[in-house]
Formats: C-alpha cells, structure tokens, sequence
C-alpha cells in the first residue's frame, strides 16, 4: 500500500456511499425513535449500573473530569465492600464523556439518555452501509443485508435497547468502521485516531490497532524500512492505554473482560472444548442469534456451527498447501494468495478480511462472551460474506455465503420478534420499581436504610445509590434478589424482633427464575455456616443459605439473616412486586408479610 492513496480505486461514488450511509442512519433513528416514544419517553428511569455511571460521569452531579483518566471505573460498582472483588480496573474515558455530553443536553431527563443509544447504533447502521458501498462497492442487495444485519445485532440486545449501561460496544464499532474506512482512504493519521479512541471506550476494539497495523503491513508496497513505520505507529494507541492503566491502577491487575487474573489458559480450553462452542462462530447461539431461548432452532446453529469449522478447517489446509509450496514467500504473501482464490480481488477487500481475521482474535481471549461483545465483529464478517457471495468464482462458496449471511438474520428477527414485548414489559416493571427505590431513598429521614431483596441497585456502589437519591444518611444493602424476565415468582419476607437489639429478617422464593444474590461479591459458599457483616456497631449475620450452584448468580430458597445493633428508627426497604415499588418498614417492629 502505498501511503497518502487509497488502497483499491473507488468504484463507487463518495455521494451515492454518503447518501446510503446516511439514510440507513436516519431510517434506523426513525424506527428507533418510534419505539422510544411509544415504549420508553414516559417509563425509563435509571437502575443498576446506570446510578454509578450517571454520578461519576454526568454534569448534574459535578464529576471531576481527570478521575476520567486516573479513576477509572474503580469504585463504581461494589455494593458490598467488605465482598465485592474488584472487576473494575479499566478505563473508558470515552464512555465517561458519552454521558457527560449527553448530560450537557438531557440533564435529568433520564429518557433522553436511552435515546443516545438509539442514535449511536444507528451510527453503527450507517457506518457499516457507508464502508460496504464506498470501499467495498457492493450492490445494493447486499448494502440492505449488510444494513439489516447490522439493525437487527444480537450485539444490540435488550441491553442495549432497555439500558443506557451497555452502548459502549457499539461506539466502539463506530469508531472501528469509521477508523477503517479512513484506513482504505489512505488517510493514516485520522485512522489512528479512530482506533485509539475506540480502545478507550471499550476494551472489545483492543484489537483494532493491531489489526490495522498488519493490515497495513501486508498490504504495503513498500519493501524497505518505511514499510514497518506505518504499522508502528498504530501500535502507539497500545503504550498510551497501558500507561494510563499504569497511572490509575499502578499495575496490570487486569481488565473486566479479562478476569481480574488476567487470560487463564484452561478457561479458553474448557471453552474450546465445550459443545456447543460459544463463540463458535458468528453463527452460533451467542452472536447470531443472542440470548433468545432458541428453543426450536437448536439443531439449526449446532449445524451452521459444524458447517463454519468444517470451512475453516478446508480453507487452513489450502492456506498451508499455499505456503509450502510457494517457498520463501510470507506467511501475509500466502494468505493474499488463498484469498484472491476465494475471489478477494482488490487490495481493499483483502484488506477487510485480513481486519476481520485480526479481530476475530478477540473472540478467543474472551472466557465469558456475550452478544454485546461482537458489535464490531459481525457486521465486519457479514462484509466478508458479501464480498464471497457476489465474487467468487466458486458457486458453493457463494451459496454458502449467502446462506450464513440470510439464514441467521431471519431467525434473529423472527426471535426478536417474539421476545421484544415480554423483554419491554419486564424494562417497565423494572423502571417503576427503580422510580420508587430512588424515591423512598430520597425522601428518608431515617438514619440508616437497609435494602433486603434487593432488585434495584445491582452492580452500582451504595455510595452511588445515595448520590443520586440525595441522601444523606447510610445505605446497606443486605442482600440482592435476582427476578428472571416474566417470573412470576414474589418473595414471602419475614421480619420479628429476636432480641431487644437483633432483628430476623427472612426471605423465602422457590422458583427457577427467580433467586437471591450479591451483585459483585465473593462470598462462595456460604452453606450452613455463619457470615458476618459489621458495618461500624451494626452487625449482619447470614445462616442457613444453601450454596451457590456453580455458574450460577443466585440459588432459590430461604436466606434468613439476623441485624443487631441498628440505630434507632432505622428502616429495611422491602420489595412490593405487586404494587410496582418499595415498602419501608421500621426495623425494631416485628411485621409478618402475607
């Protein structure tokens, strides 16, 4: 590649790419906005992880924009400090300033955060279609798949759709597509940009820049020193991001995706080893079709998950066929070679399979995936797949291209379809019930509250909570309760006075969906043995709780825990499913739920 020009000549006209780009964003923005209105304009309130990172991001709550950089999330998400293990040694100061900008126009129109969402995957939208008409001059068949596969991700999931919590994954596909259609333009020094800004919003585009840089490497027609100066300096983004980690956490302690034990060898095994994989490939149960309970399509994906490792293990062997018979040459050299024979013609689009392979590499240093986590993968393999199904000359490659392309959309759709109500009736609950913890919470004139079944603060830090309630006093949680989509399932809690300074609070729920938790905490198991929490002179026993099943959040049951010393007129707050809120109960009053 020759440095300052595009790699492939552009067949395809920057306004027809622009025009494409940009009604596939406002189409998508459209149909967004529709169900926001309709769904979420007059119910969303903020919950979960979201009270921590509205107060240490949004401009209502005064954050100090340097903690951006030398904070990170430390600190944002323990709930239960003597418990929570610390997942939280990483740095997204781009998703930071995503909530401050946004607070800038929303303040405490909290609705209007969850619309942001809506507009950054339509971003992802309009990228993808822009990249694939520009670069790639695809036809339009294959632009509307590309546009629809991109609308209807699994990586933007319920999550995404329901929670201002998790967009980070698809901004950073923004910044990954937007990065690599400068890359193709030729333009370096922009590109760069776009890579470092997308690591540091999410850790899922750390492999952007190196994927950019052998990019640049194999497809250079350089043969001297310069041609290894353009990849270094896409690897600069890598030394910024570690010194910066460096200056927040004084050490490599880990990243959330990572484990805080960094990338454990036996996880991946018993990852690949596992059937059905899960990240098989993109075709598998986790990315293309989401977390759906995939009930009559099993055997669908367990045969389009046999059929994707029986392509890749076709094309490694002619890849090594390649290479050793062509000595001498490179391993980048042979993989050119196999790739013009797959029908890979132009430099750009053997550039764009070569930034899909790099990237797929993310999918194997992950140990727990999640939908969200392909955002920038899919839509860069169903581009592969496109380039495949109109370009090669080989008609099995083209119909297999076309089937992993259509068959998975469908059914994703078809899923969605079906889930996207039950999903937006369960958001509904969930909101109420937050609009009320925050509301209790904030008008309590009691000096400390403790929150049992708790189904409202998640992962977010007391300290967070009580931020963005307003109140002053102190906040404990005892316990969470964990409530699966439309689980019909509702506590029986029990509270009596034991002692003249004890108080037994008792939690039964015997249901599969449904169970008690603590968000963020390590405290496996507890069995028949007791566990003491001591909070200043308060004092929190827990007994009789069975063990958590491995791999699992929560265990259906009795939790009976015992609080002494509290202060006088302290209060438990109780959830009330029934009446979509909280009640408050005195803690030295001996009540019995029904």
């Amino acid at each position: 590649m020759q440095e300052g020009k595009s790699i492939a000549p552009l067949l395809a006209s920057k306004s027809t790419a622009l025009w494409a780009g940009g009604g596939s964003f406002l189409v998508s923005l459209f149909c967004l906005a529709v169900f926001w209105y309709m769904q979420a304009r007059s119910f969303y309130f903020p919950w979960g992880d979201e009270f921590s990172l509205f107060v240490h991001s949004a401009k209502p709550f005064h954050p100090a924009i340097s903690a951006w950089f030398l904070h990170g999330f430390r600190g944002y998400f323990i709930p239960y400090p003597q418990w929570s293990v610390s997942q939280t040694d990483f740095l997204r100061p781009v998703a930071n300033a995503a909530y401050y900008l946004g607070s800038l126009v929303f303040g405490r129109h909290w609705s209007g955060y969850l619309l942001s969402n809506y507009i950054i995957q339509s971003a992802v939208v309009g990228s993808a279609v822009y990249l694939s008409a520009r670069h790639l001059k695809l036809r339009s068949f294959s632009v509307v798949v590309i546009g629809l596969i991109c609308f209807n991700s699994p990586a933007f999931d319920t999550g995404a759709l329901l929670s201002t919590a998790f967009p980070f994954d698809l901004l950073a596909a923004v910044f990954v597509f937007a990065g690599l259609s400068l890359l193709f333009s030729g333009r370096l020094v922009p590109a760069w940009i776009c890579f470092a800004l997308g690591i540091f919003t999410k850790e899922t585009a750390l492999f952007a820049p190196l994927a950019a840089a052998l990019t640049v490497y194999w497809t250079s027609s350089r043969r001297d020193w310069r041609r290894w100066v353009a990849p270094a300096c896409f690897l600069f983004p890598y030394i910024c991001w570690e010194a910066l980690r460096w200056a927040a956490f004084h050490g490599a302690a880990g990243i959330y995706v990572l484990g805080s034990g960094g990338i454990h060898a036996l996880s991946h095994l018993e990852n690949l080893l596992r059937w059905p994989v899960p990240f098989a490939s993109p075709l598998g149960k986790k990315f293309a079709f989401g977390v759906f309970p995939l009930s009559f399509s099993v055997d669908l994906f367990l045969i389009l998950n046999s059929c994707f490792w029986v392509g890749v293990a076709v094309l490694f062997f002619r890849f090594s066929r390649i290479w050793i018979r062509s000595r001498g040459s490179s391993l980048g050299g042979a993989a050119i070679l196999l790739l013009q024979r797959i029908g890979f013609a132009s430099r750009t689009e053997q550039a764009l399979c070569l930034f899909c392979v790099g990237s797929s590499a993310i999918l194997l240093l992950i140990p727990h995936l999640e939908p969200r986590f392909g955002a920038t993968f899919l839509p860069l393999f169903a581009m592969v797949l496109a380039i495949v199904f109109e370009k090669s000359p080989r008609r099995p490659l083209r119909a297999a291209a076309l089937c992993f392309l259509i068959v998975p959309l469908a059914v994703n759709a078809v899923e969605r379809v079906r889930q996207t109500p039950h999903s937006v009736l369960s958001a509904h609950l969930q909101w109420a019930m937050a609009a009320d913890y925050i509301h209790k919470i904030a008008h309590s004139s009691a000096p400390m509250i403790f929150t049992v079944d708790d189904l409202t603060g998640g992962y977010s830090s007391n300290g967070s909570v009580k931020e963005f309630a307003g109140y002053s006093g102190q906040l404990v949680r005892v316990n969470d309760l964990l409530l699966g989509p439309n689980c019909p399932a509702r506590p029986q809690i029990e509270i009596s006075v034991v002692s003249g300074s004890a108080v037994s609070i008792v939690s039964t729920i015997d249901s599969r969906c449904a169970g008690h938790t603590f968000f963020g905490a390590d405290i496996s198991p507890i069995g028949a043995r007791r566990l003491t929490r001591e909070i200043g002179p308060v004092q929190i026993v827990y007994q009789g709780m069975p063990p958590l099943p491995p791999h699992s959040l929560a265990v259906p049951g009795r939790l009976s825990v015992s609080i002494a010393h509290g202060p006088a007129k302290a209060v438990v707050l109780l959830p009330e499913l029934s009446l979509r809120g909280y009640r408050e109960e005195p803690l030295d009053h001996a009540v019995e739920e029904r």
